[in-house]
């Protein structure tokens, strides 16, 4: 009876280094999930970063083209405009003439 309580003692004993073991590398992978739960948002956190500023870049870019856009519209306007006056009294003149 002594023997066999002392082989399920040696039996408990291996059971709980097993359970020991079991933990440490429990410990050991919750570490590891929180580097890399870190590691992945720093790289999430500096990707949205760069296309925050690539949006920024190609905005002020898009704004740029758009008064140019609108100067040449205006510049094209004051043509017509001189355009039409000269039309309008080079038709006078030609009808004085008549």
């Amino acid at each position: 009876m002594e023997e066999t309580l002392k082989r399920m003692l040696a039996e408990l004993q291996t059971i709980k280094e097993g359970q020991s073991k079991i933990e440490q590398r429990m410990e050991a992978l919750e570490s590891g999930q929180k580097d890399l739960k870190y590691d992945i948002q720093k790289q999430i956190n500096g990707l949205t970063e760069k296309i925050l500023e690539k949006i920024d870049q190609k905005t002020t870019e898009i704004k740029s083209e758009v008064r140019h856009v609108a100067t040449t519209q205006e510049e094209q306007r004051s043509v017509i405009d001189l355009l039409s006056s000269r039309s309008i009294q080079h038709e006078a003149a030609l009808k004085r003439k008549n």
